[in-house]
Formats: structure tokens, sequence, C-alpha cells
């Protein structure tokens, strides 16, 4: 039994002088090999193997030693998948090569051939498939949510019949991994729909940035008299069908005609935003949806095709202090705004902030407050998607929407009982300093689009 602190300083001349005449003495008393104790000791080597950032030549004696280990573990009824897996998860192919010849892959254990695809290591998932490892539906999947985009070829040739339902499974994992060429290798010519990725150059733009248009005005005062705008509303619609997306200047016009409409009886408005992080220079990215919620149906903006368009045809809505909008968490969404569009906030009630407020709850992200309030699991699958790919898949527009779907109807319940307990206030009065908040502002970026 080796500690964690021990483990960490091995090296290859200590498992030579210590591990092997260790274990040598334990087995020449009657000691038997377990799966944890064989695994522990493939990672321990593969740690020596690579001590100190180098890689290491494995000594021919320790290698023969680790290879008449393998057999009399397996002789002692190991489990053979799990540890081919373990030496899979190593990444020396020498340790798969030595338990490769104690497994005989008719057992239909899919775990090696996942964890290889996981890791993306090609040469080792080729090794497995001649072996005549199973589970390229699996490892597939596997792969896709990985993002390991060159094992994705080969594994789709190793399908059987029909291979829809795997194909599908492993859509559905790119797009929650945010590997958008993945999905797009897996539609192939299968799709109606032709997706792309953007391909996308940034520039930063420097300058000083304007103060918030209301930071020295008393609209807050005025925000606070209207109290509660809406004290009941209709039961929350079903998502399916109610969704609109937006990418064209004719399409956002009409879309804010009958936001606008709605906005004249029931004058609360929720939001919500989906970015894309640059790899560099750090904490760098734009935004790409913008959704919009109304208390009947939901609005998704294709910001990379709109990005000229959003302040023209929002600022003044997002201004407006007679609309109270709505949003959960919401100091990145308003920076967001301000540094992609230059678009600001007034008005805003949060419900993350409400939460706190009021109390009582189990937690404060959203999906438990819906789940609370509504009875509804929000699924979070696609958080890390890449959110430039087009047209956008069905799942990831339902997805996208779904959040801000939800929150004029919760407005409604969470600041009633504000308003019942004479906090309400306090909510508004800190969602107005998060609006006109100094805090500095996302780097904007100048995008060219490339195709």
């Amino acid at each position: 039994t080796l500690d964690a602190k021990e483990r960490r300083v091995h090296t290859l001349t200590t498992v030579q002088q210590r591990v092997i005449p260790c274990v040598d003495h334990l087995t020449s008393h009657g000691a038997r090999w377990s799966t944890q104790a064989a695994a522990s000791l493939l990672e321990l080597v593969a740690e020596a193997l690579h001590e100190g950032g180098k890689t290491h030549p494995l000594p021919p004696a320790v290698g023969q030693w680790l290879d008449a280990a393998s057999g009399r573990a397996a002789g002692d009824g190991v489990d053979l998948p799990s540890l081919v897996a373990s030496a899979v998860s190593t990444k020396e192919e020498q340790f798969v090569e030595m338990w490769l010849k104690h497994w005989t892959p008719e057992d239909g254990h899919v775990e090696p051939l996942c964890r290889a695809a996981a890791l993306g290591n090609e040469h080792i998932m080729d090794r497995l498939l001649q072996h005549g490892a199973k589970g390229a539906d699996k490892a597939l999947v596997a792969a896709a949510a990985a993002g390991m985009q060159a094992c994705v070829p080969r594994l789709l040739e190793q399908l059987e019949e029909p291979k829809e339902e795997a194909i599908e499974a492993a859509k559905e994992a790119a797009l929650g991994a945010g590997a958008a060429d993945i999905f797009i290798v897996l539609c192939g010519g299968n799709s109606d729909a032709v997706y792309k990725v953007h391909r996308i150059r940034w520039y930063p733009v420097l300058g000083a940035w304007p103060p918030h248009p209301h930071r020295e005005t008393d609209v807050l005062q005025s925000i606070i008299q209207q109290g509660v705008v809406m004290s009941s509303v209709p039961p929350v619609p079903p998502l399916h069908g109610r969704v609109k997306f937006v990418a064209t200047k004719e399409d956002l016009d009409s879309a804010l005609l009958e936001i606008r409409q709605v906005l004249e009886t029931c004058p609360v408005l929720g939001l919500d935003v989906e970015y894309y992080s640059c790899p560099k220079p750090a904490g760098c990215g734009f935004v790409c949806l913008l959704q919009l919620a109304t208390i009947e149906r939901s609005y998704v903006l294709d910001a990379l095709a709109l990005r000229e368009e959003m302040y023209g045809g929002l600022a003044d809505l997002f201004l407006d202090p007679g609309v109270t909008k709505v949003g959960h968490g919401t100091s990145s969404d308003l920076r967001w705004l301000r540094a992609d569009f230059h678009i600001f906030v007034v008005n805003l009630f949060d419900t993350y902030l409400a939460a706190n407020t009021l109390g009582g709850y189990d937690g404060d992200g959203l999906k438990h407050l819906v789940g609370k309030h509504f009875g509804i699991a929000l699924q979070k699958e696609y958080q890390r998607s890449d959110w430039r790919i087009r047209p956008l898949p069905a799942p990831m527009l339902e997805y996208a929407a779904t959040d801000a779907h939800y929150l004029p109807h919760l407005y409604v319940r969470m600041a009633s009982a504000l308003s019942q307990q004479s906090r309400l206030a306090d909510v508004l009065t800190a969602g107005h300093k998060a609006c006109v908040s100094d805090a500095k502002p996302l780097v904007p970026l100048h995008l060219v689009f490339k195709d």
C-alpha cells in the first residue's frame, strides 16, 4: 500500500529497488492480485516513465517482470476488461499489449475501446479493433463527447447496421461537447441542412467606454414605484412551437413588433445570452445568440447575422424603464451586451438575486428555481456547445430558448413574494446597480467573417 505522497516521488529506480521486490515478497507468501492492485501498478510505472517531465524508456527487466506479473494477475481472476482499459489510460502501448494477451473480447465489454476513443488515441484504438474489441457505437459517442474528431471516421467504419441510433447519439454528444466539426462529419450527407461553423477572425477594439446613460438619474425611484407590474399570468405555455429563430433584418423588425405588442399589456421581457469564448486573448469572446421571451413566446436572435442591427433594434427597448427585463445571474450578460452591441439595460430583475433575497430555496440555480415553481426539469446538456454553428440544430435552438422562456413567469411569482415581504425594492436596487456598474467590460472585438 502506497500513500499518495510517496507515489508522487516514484522513479524507475524506486520501482526496481522497492516496488518489484515488495510485490514479489508478497506474492511468494500467497498474496493474490486484485484488479485495483494491478491497475495501481500500471499507473505507478507509467508515472515513473514520465518522471520529471521527461520520457524514459522502460528497462527490459521491468518490462519482463510486468509481463510476467500480468500473467499471474490474469490467473488470479482479475477483471481483464477493466485492466485493459487501465492500460489504455496510461497511453502506453506496451502496457496495452501486455494485457491484450490475456483478454478475449468475446465477452462484449466495451470499456477499453471507449476509453481509447475518449482519449483520442488512434493507434491504441486501432490495435483494440484489430484484436476484436467491441462497442464501436459506444466508442463513437465517447469520441464525440470528448471532441476527438480524428477517431470518428475509423469508428464510423466499424458500426454495425443499423447505424442511425448510434450516429444520432453521437451527434447529441458532439453538440453538447461543443464539437461542432464532429457534428458536421456525423451529419454527412444524411441531413437536409448543410451545417457549417462560422470561421471568424477577431481583433480587440481599444477605446474608452461611455458610462451608463441613467447612472446619475433618478430612474430607479420610478422603477421601484411601479411595484409588481403583473400580479398574475396564464400558465407557462409549452416551449415547443413557440420559438422563433430570427436571422434577418426583416425577421428582427417583425419579432420586435410582436414583442412590443405583448409588452403593452405584459411589460416583462426575459433575456439570456449564448456566447463563444475565444481561445486567446484570454477573457475575450463574442455573442452568438440573444434570447428574448415575452409571456407568450420566445425569440432566438442570431447575433452573428444581426451584429450590425442589434443596437438599432434593441437599444431603446432595453433602456425603457417601463419594461422589466428579467435574467438570471446577469452580470456577464450585461457585460456581453455592452461590449458587443453598446446596449445598456434599465429596470432589471435578477432571479438569482431574488432567490437569495427571499431565502427558503435549496439552491439558487435557474434549474432549481424552474423545478421548484413549475415542476419542470431543465436540461443542461448543451452548456458547452459551439454556438457558431449554422443553421442552429433543433435541440440547440430549443435549449437556447428554454432559460429565457421561463423567466417572465418566474418574475411574477418571485416579485409577488418579494413585495409581500417588502423586499422587492432591494432586488430592483441591486439590479440597477449591476446595470450602471463601472465594472470593467469585456474586451470588445471587431469580427471578420472568413466565410
